[in-house]
């Protein structure tokens, strides 16, 4: 891998932990050159500015969004949709960025990053199509979901030990049981 590549790799690795640290407004870019190792005006030769910075995260992230290929079996592309949005937001600081940047109605998105958001909605649509479901709903369900039980794995670790519980199995299996959710809601 060139030098150029890697730093920009390291770059967006940093960005991220700041972003989901401190959010968009908290996080500076002297903060991440720092961390990076690298002046303020060495990032600008990757990124434009914060927000170009920020909107680079959320494409490293989402960049499979334009390139899943669909089977045209509703079930089978459902089941690969729940497994694609569970492996994103499987990286916990990239779920904190989203859901922030989502409950503030993705105001720091530019035009062709929120395209891509869109675009899972878009895919969703595609697949729930033939059932009449409202896929607006089956991602809000599905996102949602996701994001929240990434982040609160340690939550539930601390209520683990305080109370015997014995529904909170260290073996649940998010996809599964969101795909038999989904799949009894759309009669599948």
């Amino acid at each position: 891998m060139r030098k150029g590549q890697e730093r920009r790799e390291k770059i967006l690795e940093v960005a991220e932990e700041v972003f989901a640290q401190k959010g968009f407004n908290g996080a500076s870019l002297e903060e991440i050159a720092e961390r990076v190792g690298v002046t303020k005006p060495a990032l600008y030769y990757y990124y434009r500015s914060k927000k170009d910075l920020y909107n680079a995260v959320f494409w490293n992230n989402l960049y499979w969004v334009e390139s899943i290929e669909l089977s045209g079996d509703t079930t089978e592309d459902l089941k690969k949709y729940i497994q694609l949005v569970s492996e994103l937001f499987k990286n916990k600081r990239f779920a904190k960025m989203f859901g922030i940047e989502l409950s503030l109605g993705m105001v720091n998105l530019e035009e062709e990053t929120l395209k891509v958001v869109a675009g899972m909605l878009q895919l969703l649509s595609k697949i729930v199509a033939p059932t009449g479901a409202n896929p607006f709903f089956l991602q809000t369900l599905i996102i949602s979901s996701t994001i929240t039980y990434y982040n609160t794995l340690e939550l539930r670790q601390k209520v683990k030990e305080l109370v015997e519980m014995e529904q909170l199995d260290p073996h649940f299996d998010l996809e599964k049981e969101l795909q038999q959710v989904i799949f009894r809601y759309l009669g599948l």
